[in-house]
């Protein structure tokens, strides 16, 4: 049976966290979460809700991650963690409140890093193109041949200029709680679609 709530009391603001698979988006919803993380799951809905807009929401958000970040400045606001496969744009769609800031989570320790980033901020373009978007590149730590933060400055303006950059470790509630107030502080930037 699916979850009858996303959030134990939504607060009314958001902030979805999506990028690829196994980047820490779900650890990042679980380390920063003040309540218990839910899981959407898809199921059998009941015969009181089949084919109502809240079976559907609920199918289609299937394998997000939502907690709440209580200590948010303005007051709680809802974490969200997106599936980041193929399905992304199904899924992302009926989860994210239209302007809600988006967070693009992206591994920070290999040599290809900025074409992944270029890959993520294209597919991402057409979905959050009126949400603010901030950028956190994890592993940069790690040593080895691969881009400095700065260099993922040219790669997001191409496609979100000035949107916020930050190096983060989705396992540190303060490093998570910098990425939050980043998007949090986000604005809209005007996002040229290129092909």
């Amino acid at each position: 049976m699916a979850r009858r709530t996303v959030s134990p009391r939504p607060s009314g603001r958001q902030v979805v966290f999506v990028g690829p698979f196994g980047v820490g988006k779900t650890t990042a919803v679980h380390t920063v979460s003040d309540t218990p993380v839910v899981r959407a799951t898809a199921g059998t809905p009941s015969s009181s809700e089949e084919g109502t807009r809240v079976a559907r929401r609920l199918a289609e958000a299937a394998g997000s991650d939502c907690g709440q970040w209580r200590r948010g400045p303005g007051g709680p606001v809802d974490v969200l963690a997106v599936a980041g496969q193929t399905r992304f744009g199904a899924t992302l769609r009926p989860t994210v409140a239209p302007g809600s800031p988006v967070v693009l989570w992206l591994y920070g320790q290999t040599p290809y890093a900025l074409d992944e980033a270029e890959e993520w901020l294209e597919y991402i373009a057409p979905e959050t193109e009126e949400s603010p978007l901030a950028v956190a590149v994890t592993r940069l730590e790690i040593p080895g041949d691969r881009p400095a933060l700065v260099d993922y400055r040219s790669v997001v303006d191409r496609w979100a200029r000035g949107a916020p950059l930050v190096s983060a470790d989705p396992r540190d509630r303060e490093s998570v709680e910098d990425v939050l107030r980043a998007a949090l502080s986000a604005q809209v930037a005007p996002r040229p679609v290129r092909r």
